[in-house]
């Protein structure tokens, strides 16, 4: 009975190594397949943030009445 115990234990750990190595596997590939479809969104600058929030002021400028101040909110951002 012990070595059918032994051999089952034995069985269970190689599929479990087996599983993480298949694990790494895939993880490695989706990292590779992240990195050259995203990577590139890393590369963004202060001028990119700049011109969002000017983007963004101007929408909501001209979604607003004209008698919001935008010199008061302004002065949060900064």
């Amino acid at each position: 009975m012990n070595i059918y115990i032994a051999i089952i234990g034995t069985f269970l750990a190689v599929c479990e190594i087996i599983r993480v190595i298949q694990n790494y596997i895939n993880l490695r590939h989706q990292n590779k397949v992240f990195e050259s479809e995203c990577g590139h969104l890393s590369d963004i600058t202060e001028q990119d943030l700049q011109t969002q929030r000017e983007a963004y002021r101007l929408i909501v400028q001209h979604l607003t009445p004209h008698e919001f101040d935008w010199n008061d909110n302004l002065k949060d951002d900064q």
